[in-house]
């Protein structure tokens, strides 16, 4: 088997847009202004479109629509934006495996990032960079279902996934995932994450967001109030956020809120 760098250099990896690229240099800079995330994003007219669509979504209950970029980012956050726009770059960038179907996919990864993002919310941690770090685990699915001989049945759940990538490619699709992130100059911590996210506790040192990206990635892919999957949950991984199985049970939100895909 290839070794990931070598894998890196021979994949047919999608080409970072000029604004994606900037937005994720700002991920450094502890003095992010409104009017450079709106200079940022308004040379891409789509991407403008795309920030306007979701400040005007139902989910804000606004009494008027949102009409300029300073309006949107002053009412979304900087925070919001500036993951949202990424994923939008992303997921306009990525071309999906023949067979694959885009809204199933979309669906599927909007469902990651929301459960990320509430399980960071109760945690304590980012939950934009958590949203974000949701979308890009199933990105890696993308790059390495070309890679396989036979991708693991659908029904598998995604530690089995992640078991027959490894057998097959020799990496994980977080592992595949975090080394295109670290090309692309993503935060180390996001790098991190999508790296150890198929075993948070096997890492040389625990990541609390990895954590959150495991369990999102279980919860995604189950149905809301399924028992069977929340007692399937690691337990140990679970304390170790500080949250229990019963707690999540209790105010797991239903996936059908995460999957508005209409900014991608």
């Amino acid at each position: 088997m290839k070794s990931l760098d070598e894998l890196m250099q021979t994949a047919r990896l999608p080409v970072m847009p000029e604004v994606a690229m900037k937005l994720v240099s700002s991920f450094g800079s502890e003095t992010l202004e409104i009017t450079y995330m709106r200079d940022v994003i308004a040379k891409d007219p789509a991407l403008t479109a795309s920030v306007l669509r979701l400040a005007n979504s139902p989910l804000h209950g606004l009494s008027r629509s949102v009409k300029t970029l300073d309006a949107a980012i002053s009412i979304l956050g900087i925070s919001k934006v500036r993951t949202q726009a990424i994923a939008v770059c992303l997921s306009n960038s990525f071309e999906l495996p023949k067979g694959m179907s885009r809204d199933t996919f979309w669906n599927q990864s909007m469902r990651c990032a929301g459960y990320a993002m509430w399980l960071a919310l109760a945690v304590g941690l980012d939950e934009n960079e958590a949203w974000l770090t949701g979308i890009m685990l199933h990105l890696g699915e993308v790059l390495i279902v070309p890679l396989q001989n036979a991708p693991a049945p659908a029904a598998a759940t995604p530690a089995a996934r992640w078991q027959v990538e490894r057998e097959q490619v020799g990496f994980d699709e977080g592992q595949v995932m975090a080394e295109v992130a670290k090309q692309w100059n993503f935060p180390a911590e996001i790098v991190q994450a999508l790296h150890d996210c198929a075993s948070p506790l096997a890492a040389a040192k625990f990541a609390p967001l990895s954590a959150v990206l495991h369990l999102a990635a279980i919860l995604s892919e189950a149905e809301r109030g399924d028992d069977a999957i929340l007692q399937a949950l690691p337990s140990e991984l679970v304390a170790r956020l500080g949250i229990d199985i019963e707690w999540i049970a209790q105010y797991l939100p239903d996936p059908a809120s995460f999957t508005d895909t209409s900014m991608l």
